[in-house]
């Protein structure tokens, strides 16, 4: 027996010793035993030990996932999440699947980092993969002295359905930065729990007034009457609370908002146009349709293009012909809207016009054929895959992969990598475009999208947080090609 298996086994006596694990049966395997004695260890934080039981066995069986998949919920366990992330890297290069549960636990280590970047990165993914162990950690983390780590706290708990989070969360609607007063409301909407209505109404006397919309509109939401009074209060407030306030009155059942949202649609200021326009489309009354159908020919490029977009929002048919005509509008901009709105409505009556529109190098369009799933674009879109500006061809790939034609995968792992295709007039957009390329990856279920998505964990230099989404697409990956026996 060499050393190292010594070394293994006497750990393993020790947790035995402690009685935090029974003694093995002579049916359990290697791996199982490493296994319970790793959750031994952890269960009394101890780390050390842990770390040298699992560290023992890669040594002597560096070929086994098992090994590495200990190593990343022992480094996680124990907060260290760069770490951990290198060990998740290595259990994929050996061609291993890892479970949400497993990443659930890397992620869950990552909420004590000492990094407020780690900690946020990790929290906005945590929600989305709906992990309510996740909750006690994220409801602490309200805490958090970054601000911005306790707004991705904020919208988490939001997502992940947990009631027991609403005091916590109307502790923050009270926080100093607007953004986290804001996301508090919306989770607690999202919550749908009722006794946070008191404390929204406070807000709505808030100094900042998209606080103060927000809260008028979540109180719409949560659909307790008692809050109409505010509401109508609320009324004599600048525009964009009176707003918030008239549509929440209306889903309220309370019909005085109505008036204020109508005549809103015919305002000098095209902002306010719009914002009514959105209220009214949350509510679900078509009556502004004919109204923005008729802003398609107002003089104005703005209103044109305005009207274009919330159309699209709207999700009403009676648009779609309007917003075909409007792909020959004298303006760009409002032909992307267009194209754009269409897309959204999801009308393959329009499939054709927007094939017409790609010369005009029309991402909107390429992005609305995209989500109409018509088969007749695919010619056209392969056709425009060598278009010179690799921005075009970056948006065409997605819409390739949308359609199930797999053509444009190297563009969107091109874009994954080394940020090819990527807008560069915004640093944001470039890390959405990043993040949209590896959740589309994830979602084909093609194994050829796994070496590039596991580069980016390996990568020393990338983003935290871009390596924690290709992490969640690798997970995606795997469940898609597991379903389809690949």
């Amino acid at each position: 027996m060499t050393r190292l298996n010594v070394a293994t086994l006497v750990l393993g006596l020790l947790a035995i010793l402690a009685g935090l694990i029974t003694t093995p049966s002579d049916g359990d395997s290697e791996e199982s035993e490493l296994e319970k004695g790793t959750s031994a260890f952890l269960k009394v934080d101890d780390y050390e030990n842990a770390l040298k039981l699992v560290e023992g066995f890669i040594l002597e069986n560096p070929e086994k996932p098992i090994g590495h998949a200990m190593l990343v919920r022992v480094l996680a366990a124990n907060g260290q999440t760069e770490k951990a992330i290198k060990a998740y890297y290595q259990f994929y290069k050996l061609g291993e699947t890892l479970s949400g549960e497993l990443l659930g636990e890397l992620l869950l280590g990552a909420l004590n980092d000492d990094s407020s970047e780690v900690r946020a990165g990790a929290t906005s993914v945590l929600g989305e993969l709906g992990d309510n162990r996740a909750v006690p950690v994220l409801i602490n983390l309200l805490n958090d002295n970054d601000s911005e780590v306790v707004l991705y706290a904020a919208i988490a708990l939001g997502k992940l359905g947990d009631k027991s989070a609403v005091p916590h969360l109307v502790n923050v609607l009270n926080h100093d930065w607007d953004e986290v007063q804001k996301a508090a409301a919306k989770a607690l909407g999202r919550l749908g729990d009722k006794s946070a209505v008191p404390h929204l109404i406070k807000i709505l006397d808030d100094d900042n007034r998209w606080v103060q919309s927000k809260a008028a509109e979540t109180l719409g939401e949560l659909g307790d009457k008692s809050a109409i009074p505010a509401l109508i209060n609320a009324l004599n407030d600048i525009v964009w609370v009176r707003l918030a306030s008239a549509g929440a009155l209306v889903k309220l059942g309370d019909k005085r908002g109505e008036s204020v949202l109508i005549d809103s649609l015919n305002h000098d200021n095209s902002a306010i146009r719009r914002t009514a326009a959105k209220v009214l489309d949350k509510l679900g009354d078509g009556r502004g349709v004919p109204v923005l159908i008729n802003a398609l020919n107002h003089d104005y490029i703005t209103v044109r293009m305005n009207a274009a977009g919330v159309l699209g929002e709207f999700g009403d048919k009676r648009a779609v012909p309007a917003l075909i005509n409007a792909l020959s509008d004298d303006d760009i901009t409002v032909r992307w809207a267009a194209a754009g709105a269409l897309g959204k409505l999801g009308d393959n009556s329009a499939v054709d016009p927007l094939i017409s529109t790609l010369n005009d190098k029309n991402i909107f369009a390429v992005e609305a054929l995209g989500k109409l799933g018509d088969e007749r674009a695919v010619p056209a879109l392969i056709n425009a895959l060598n278009d010179d500006n690799i921005t075009v061809r970056w948006v065409i790939a997605e819409a390739l992969a949308k359609l199930g034609d797999k053509r444009g995968i190297p563009v969107l792992i091109n874009t994954v990598n080394h940020g090819e295709g990527v807008p560069r007039w915004d640093p944001v957009d470039e890390t959405l475009v990043v993040w949209n390329a590896a959740t589309v990856l994830g979602e084909l279920g093609d194994k050829s999208a796994i070496p590039g998505l596991i580069e980016i964990i390996g990568d020393d230099n990338q983003d935290m947080y871009f390596k924690f989404e290709a992490m969640k697409a690798l997970v995606k990956l795997s469940q898609s090609t597991s379903q389809t026996g690949e």
